[in-house]
C-alpha cells in the first residue's frame, strides 16, 4: 500500500485553546483549513458523525462533525465553504512561516 497524503490541507501545530459548545476544554493538537486535532481535558465524549461546534482562541467559532475519537481528544472536520477555507489557509501561513501569534 503506498503511503500517499489523502489530506486537502496542510496541518499546521498551533497552542491554542479550545472550548467546547458542551463547555468542555482542551488544547489544538494540530489545525488546518478543513478540521482540528484537539486534545482534551477530559475524557472525549459523542463518536464519529456527530455534529459539534468549537470556540479555537484567535481563530473563532467552527462547526463541523467528529471524524474521530482518540483516549485523549478527537477530531472534527469544519464546514467551511471556499471563501472559509480560503480565510483559514491565510491565517494559517503565518504560523508556517514561523511567526508568533501568541
Amino acid at each position: 500500500m503506498s503511503n500517499i497524503n489523502r489530506r486537502r490541507f496542510e496541518r499546521v501545530e498551533v497552542n491554542k485553546t479550545v472550548v467546547l459548545k458542551n463547555g468542555t476544554k482542551g488544547r489544538v493538537r494540530d489545525l488546518s483549513a478543513g478540521g482540528v486535532s484537539i486534545v482534551l481535558d477530559g475524557p472525549p465524549k459523542g463518536r464519529p458523525g456527530d455534529e459539534i461546534e468549537v470556540d479555537i482562541e484567535h481563530f473563532g467559532r467552527f462547526s463541523g462533525d467528529v471524524i474521530r475519537i482518540m483516549d485523549e481528544g478527537l477530531a472534527m472536520d469544519f464546514d467551511l465553504d471556499e471563501e472559509g477555507e480560503s480565510r483559514m489557509i491565510a491565517e494559517l501561513s503565518g504560523y508556517r512561516s514561523g511567526s508568533d501569534h501568541d
